[in-house]
């Protein structure tokens, strides 16, 4: 008997092909034969095939993939049994400057009484964390809050790297990344972005009239023109923004502002081509804006693309669909870890906190148990989609948020696996 997902069926007016996510194994066709298989199995699951033709089907298709074995499962080591890290999230503030209507992080202090990283803490931390215990860490990301409240933090943390590389204690640089609103790059700050290479993203919402509704100081008033400002400081000191996050949220919609018509806006006023609209979802801190509804074609995530052409080529896949916890990690101004800055509001989820002069991670084994929700071959929700081997859906999004965008994400495989098909696999 055919299970559902077992097998997937993708077409269109170019292409067709048939892919057994299970087995990484994907049989390229025409569209007529992908379409005719397509219509056999939708008669399959609604039981008006003749049992011979049922036969006939699950024959036919088991038979395509014979001899193609199951992909093997990676092996995930934990944070105390790996020497290299893929991401260091460096919360330099649980504060910030703004208070956007919809912020998740409740003005970016996380539910925590607000507090910043000075230099002289930030390079001590880094000290006890990574020294004797990691010999790479292949990204770090500023964020909070607001993490261009603390320059000197960020100049720091940079310089600590540098000197880490040259005393031959790490191997190589991070690749630096950076979350902002734009509205505190002065000319000295752009100066540090360009100084070392951080790659930037600022959040705007879209023309000034809609932004300066949603993103607002503590006093009220837009930002929009002091986000602009910000944006050209970067340019001018020879950086680069790499991305515009835009949050799209109820009153978009109320004024009539489509998805596309912000991405637009944002593209060409800021000269900026990679531009990512993700709608506003509901937090007890957001009341009344969150979307009404959700699309389908302002979902894009690079990983999944990434996550399914390693599948179909390495015939192997990763049972958790973040490195957090696992690869990655999230520092807090106080000294408290996470597995990233979604959990940061759960205690139960800290992962160790620095006293005595060391980081104590008595806690983690614990944490990582509660952590296992988001192994696709053990979240129970998660077994039997056929998704599971290449989802790239968060661990917080499955633990803590419990945002359901299932069915977005299986229409955006099949896109992926068409697309596979015409590039990789003619």
């Amino acid at each position: 008997m055919l299970k559902k997902d077992e097998f997937i069926v993708v077409s269109d007016e170019e292409a067709g092909a048939v892919w057994m996510p299970e087995c990484g194994g994907l049989k390229a066709t025409t569209p007529e034969h992908a379409r005719a298989i397509e219509s056999n199995m939708d008669k399959y699951f609604r039981h008006e095939l003749s049992l011979q033709d049922e036969i006939v089907l699950e024959e036919y298709l088991r038979k395509s993939f014979q001899g193609i074995p199951k992909l093997s499962l990676e092996e995930t080591k934990n944070l105390l049994e790996r020497k290299s890290l893929s991401r260091l999230e460096i919360m330099v503030a649980n504060d910030c400057n703004l208070a956007c209507k919809y912020c998740y992080a409740n003005a970016g202090t996380y539910g925590k009484r607000p507090q910043r990283m000075n230099s002289e803490t930030a390079v001590e931390y880094l000290h006890k964390l990574l020294d004797g215990r990691y010999e790479n860490v292949d990204r770090v990301t500023f964020f909070g809050g607001e993490p261009t409240l603390c320059p000197d933090t960020i100049q720091a943390v940079c310089e600590y790297f540098r000197q880490a590389v040259s005393y031959g204690q790490l191997k190589s640089l991070p690749n630096y990344g950076m979350v902002t609103n734009g509205t505190l790059i002065d000319e000295r700050m752009a100066k540090i972005i360009h100084d070392f290479n951080i790659i930037v993203t600022v959040s705007a919402d879209g023309p000034e009239q809609i932004n300066d509704l949603l993103r607002v100081d503590k006093t009220g008033a837009g930002t929009f023109q002091k986000m602009k400002e910000g944006i050209r400081q970067i340019k001018c000191a020879g950086g680069e923004v790499r991305l515009i996050e835009a949050t799209y949220t109820a009153k978009h919609q109320e004024l009539g502002y489509s998805r596309a018509a912000v991405k637009e806006f944002l593209q060409q006023h800021f000269n900026i081509k990679n531009v990512l609209v993700a709608d506003c979802e509901a937090t007890e801190w957001n009341t009344g804006l969150a979307c009404s509804d959700s699309s389908e074609e302002f979902y894009n995530n690079s990983r999944d693309k990434r996550k399914i052409l390693a599948q179909l080529q390495h015939k192997c896949f990763s049972d958790i669909a973040c490195g957090s916890g696992f690869t990655s990690m999230a520092l807090m101004p106080n000294g408290e870890i996470y597995p990233c800055h979604f959990f940061t509001e759960y205690p139960e989820y800290r992962i160790a906190e620095y006293r005595e002069n060391a980081f104590d991670f008595s806690g983690y084994p614990d944490v990582l148990n509660k952590l296992q929700n988001a192994y696709h071959t053990k979240n129970e929700s998660c077994r039997e989609c056929g998704a599971r081997f290449t989802c790239p859906t968060c661990a917080a999004n499955m633990i803590i948020k419990k945002n359901s965008i299932c069915k977005i994400i299986r229409e955006n495989q099949k896109s992926i696996v068409l697309e596979c098909v015409k590039t990789h696999f003619k």
